[in-house]
Formats: structure tokens, C-alpha cells, sequence
């Protein structure tokens, strides 16, 4: 290959790491504002998953014309190639499936609450599109996380393969930081776990069918507890506890009371009625009606 074949190959090779580590930092920095926008704003989990889609795919199209333009790299140094580990991968790759049983049989018998929870799709549009971002995702971060890292740090960087897979992990584990910071944690041993099955088998073909399997069963599948609702603007009062609750009530009554008491005092007063004047043609001498006179009843 001629030599701007090469400088293009590095160009790409530089270009997909520079948008994980933007992608990492930006995960990183708007994790809440994302949990916030979930979990208020209709259509935000659709346009989430579109996204990674659309992410996804792009990325791995950079590395399939980094790859491509590179006369170091190739589709056989990613991992596009049978598996061979000897048995000892197939191994690894079912006790990552009875792993993955285990968990969802423990979401069905006690939930925990995870901020994945609003991943999760509520409608049949949605799962649609949940298990399409289930396989893309399956592929694309094994491609671009485990295959593409690994083969660039050690072909071309000549980094020790330990130190190459630990770099992909951070990154791996940093890109989920939407999930909180336990699902860094769960996205990082689950990529320690998918690494070992990479390495083992020198295939990416078993770490991503097991990966979109994972994706799928959490996706459409797995119950989580319900994460504590976000309160919604001017809720404020109900969400401060009793006491600032009866606090607030208590203002707002003396305020009542205050306003009462200036309204009565600038009331005008009672005008007195004058006694009638005999008509004309009346002698003044008539006799009144007599009054009745109401006492309070006597206590016994």
C-alpha cells in the first residue's frame, strides 16, 4: 500500500479514539442530566436508542476503513476468524450464559433499583427498537472496545497485551457511566469477562454473541426495581417533608387571618337607622306597637 494509504489509516485510527475519549468524558459529565432527561422528557429513550444506533455504526464504519487502509491491520487482526481456544472458550463462554440466567432470575426475585431501569422500553415500538440497539451494540462495542484497541496498541503502539486490554476497559467501563456508578462497576466486569473470551478464542465471533445475547435478556427481559420518581416542577412543597409542609400551611393561614382583620378594619361602619316620623294626618299621641323584648334564657 502506497504511504497515503497509511497516513489515511492513521487519521482514521486517531479519529475513532478521539471520539471514545469525547463520547467517555461527555458520558461522564452529563450522566444526570441524561438519568433527568429519561426520566421527564416523552421520547427521550426512543432518541437514546436511535442515537447509539447511529453512534455505533459510525464508529464501526471508521474502523472497518481504518482497518482497510492500514497495511498493519486487517480483518483477521481484529478477530474475524473461527474460534480457537481449544474448548476452554466455549468454557467461558457458557458460564457466562449460566451468569446471565443467574441475574435475570435474581431481577424477577429481588429487584434491585438501577438508573437502567429507564432504558427499558414500555411500548412493542419500543422493544423493536431496543433489541435492533441490542445487536448493534453487541457488535459494534466488541469491535470498537475489545478488537479495534487491542489490535492498534499491540500491532502498531507494541504495547503488552495486558496493558492494551486494561486502556480498552477504562474506556469500556467510562462509556456506561449513564448506568451510575454501579453500573460502571457491573459494564466493567462484564468487559473483563468479554476481554478474557476475546483473547481466549482469538474470535470476536463468541464475545459478540454473547454480548448481544446480554444486551437482549437486560433490555427485554430483565425487571429491575423502579428508580424514586423525579419530582416535577412545583411539587417542591409536597417532596420538603412535613414539617417545612406544615411550616408553608401554618404562613398561609396567619397570612389569611392578617388579611381578614385589614379588610374589616377599613370596612365603612354601620350607619344607624333613624326612628320613623309620624305621616302626616297621625296623631302623635297614637300608641306604639310594643316591642318584644327577647331574654336569654335562665340556666336551671
Amino acid at each position: 500500500m502506497s504511504h497515503s494509504d497509511t497516513l489515511a489509516g492513521n487519521t482514521l485510527i486517531v479519529a475513532v479514539f478521539a471520539l471514545l475519549i469525547a463520547g467517555t468524558v461527555r458520558h461522564l459529565r452529563i450522566h444526570k442530566q441524561l438519568l433527568a432527561t429519561l426520566a421527564t422528557e416523552p421520547g427521550a429513550r426512543v432518541r437514546f436508542h436511535r442515537n447509539t444506533i447511529l453512534g455505533n455504526v459510525i464508529l464501526v464504519g471508521l474502523v472497518a476503513m481504518a482497518t482497510g487502509l492500514h497495511p498493519e491491520l486487517s480483518a483477521a487482526a481484529l478477530g474475524w476468524a473461527r474460534p480457537d481456544g481449544h474448548g476452554f472458550d466455549y468454557l467461558v463462554a457458557g458460564a457466562m450464559f449460566l451468569l446471565m440466567g443467574a441475574v435475570w432470575v435474581r431481577s424477577r426475585i429481588s429487584p434491585q433499583p438501577s438508573p437502567a431501569v429507564l432504558l427499558l422500553p414500555r411500548t412493542p415500538g419500543e422493544r423493536l427498537l431496543a433489541a435492533a440497539m441490542a445487536i448493534t451494540v453487541g457488535i459494534g462495542e466488541e469491535v470498537v472496545y475489545r478488537a479495534f484497541p487491542l489490535a492498534v496498541g499491540v500491532r502498531l503502539g507494541h504495547l503488552p497485551i495486558v496493558l492494551a486490554a486494561a486502556a480498552a476497559l477504562v474506556l469500556f467501563a467510562a462509556a456506561h457511566a449513564y448506568q451510575g456508578r454501579r453500573g460502571m462497576i457491573s459494564s466493567g466486569l462484564l468487559g473483563f469477562l468479554f476481554t478474557d473470551l476475546y483473547v481466549l478464542s482469538g474470535s470476536l465471533l463468541l464475545p459478540i454473541v454473547v454480548h448481544v445475547c446480554w444486551d437482549l435478556v437486560f433490555l427485554l427481559l430483565y425487571k429491575p426495581a423502579p428508580m424514586p420518581q423525579v419530582p416535577a416542577p412545583g411539587a417542591a412543597l409536597e417532596q420538603a417533608g412535613p414539617e417545612k409542609a406544615a411550616l408553608e400551611e401554618a404562613a398561609l393561614q396567619e397570612a389569611g387571618l392578617e388579611e381578614a382583620a385589614l379588610q374589616e378594619a377599613v370596612a365603612p361602619a354601620a350607619v344607624p337607622v333613624p326612628a320613623a316620623v309620624p305621616a302626616p294626618g297621625v296623631a302623635s299621641g297614637t300608641a306604639a306597637a310594643p316591642v318584644r323584648q327577647i331574654r336569654p334564657p335562665v340556666p336551671s
